[in-house]
């Protein structure tokens, strides 16, 4: 019966997905990538998958089953989704009981529904939608229960997101297009065009990797532009960061001044008070939280484990009862924060 209780937390991010089952469990996650084999034959997933990257041949195709916390693909995510709560600390499914799946306040109702209906395949029978930015400041240990406005920003794969926080509610959000896919190819035309130097999608995000460290040099390998030969080098940390730190600072600074730009004074008072929190794997690029700070002049914070606060605040508000919240809660979020057209009026 204790296992029924247990909320479980489900986030389907665009490079990882999430799972934990109740309180004390570990997370189990998953790079978000499938390779499929005449398009329906499952040949790799997940850390087997990444490895393919860029060695995928004849009818072998790497693709994302899931795209900004939507699904792309059904059958293939409900297949990893059954495979991290085998991973998740029990070592059988137990069907019945609540999910929370963290969603963006622009998720569509096709895209709702198309979770709602992956977490009933499952085996869940009480499915709850999730604000990703709420998961995300419980996760951090932020009060949201209070008057006082937080701001936090997750950098994704996809998108960097702002969002302002009162009383358990999102109140106002931004996104761009500028995640972490954006700063691969930032990175990738860098090389070819400064160091004639081509490199596959899996090695720049392993370049960027070594950019969240203090190393002076990152090791490159890739092909010469021009011979098509296989070529290394050693480039300063100082170099790739000029190319990558500029975009995602302005990424964070833009999304922050709009969602504050039509909140009450009072609330901006707070934030400047408070600061603001980074999140998503993003955040841990060595150097942005300085350099966030200098554009800003705002406290910034990094949380320990600032990948995994959303499924873990996901999964606190699950064991506390909470009720999620409803598409219509959702949409007149997404409208206000304009990242959705409002709906034709019938005639």
């Amino acid at each position: 019966m204790s296992t029924l209780r247990s909320g479980t937390a489900i986030d389907l991010g665009a490079s990882t997905l999430r799972v934990r089952r109740g309180a004390g469990s570990p997370v189990a996650s998953m790079p978000a990538r499938v390779v499929l084999e005449d398009q329906d034959t499952i040949f790799a997933m997940g850390e087997d998958a990444v490895a393919m990257e860029g060695r995928t041949w004849g009818a072998l195709k790497l693709c994302r089953p899931t795209s900004g916390g939507t699904v792309a693909d059904q059958r293939v995510t409900q297949i990893m989704v059954r495979t991290l709560m085998r991973e998740s600390g029990r070592a059988r499914l137990t069907y019945g009981g609540r999910v929370g799946v963290c969603v963006s306040p622009a998720v569509t109702d096709l895209g709702a529904a198309a979770l709602r209906q992956l977490c009933r395949d499952v085996g869940f029978s009480d499915v709850r939608l999730v604000p990703q930015a709420l998961a995300a400041a419980v996760g951090a240990g932020i009060a949201v229960n209070t008057p006082y406005a937080s701001v936090l920003v997750d950098l994704g794969a996809e998108h960097t997101s702002a969002a302002l926080v009162v009383y358990g509610r999102v109140i106002a959000s931004r996104s761009t297009r500028m995640g972490g896919d954006a700063l691969d190819a930032l990175l990738l035309r860098h090389l070819r065009e400064e160091h004639q130097v081509v490199i596959g999608a899996a090695a720049a995000q392993t370049v960027k990797t070594t950019l969240r460290g203090a190393r002076e040099t990152v090791s490159v390998r890739g092909q010469d532009a021009v011979t098509a030969r296989p070529r290394g080098l050693m480039l300063p940390l100082g170099e790739l960061h000029e190319v990558l730190l500029p975009r995602a600072v302005a990424a964070v600074c833009d999304q922050v001044t709009a969602v504050l730009a039509g909140c009450p004074v009072e609330m901006a008072a707070d934030v400047y008070e408070r600061g603001i929190v980074l999140t998503g794997g993003g955040a841990r690029l060595h150097g942005l939280v300085e350099a966030v700070r200098a554009e800003s002049d705002l406290p910034v914070h990094v949380v320990e484990d600032c990948e995994l606060i959303a499924v873990k605040g996901t999964q606190m508000l699950m064991d506390a009862g909470w009720a999620g919240v409803d598409r219509s809660a959702l949409r007149a979020a997404a409208l206000a924060a304009g990242e959705l057209e409002p709906e034709p009026v019938a005639s």
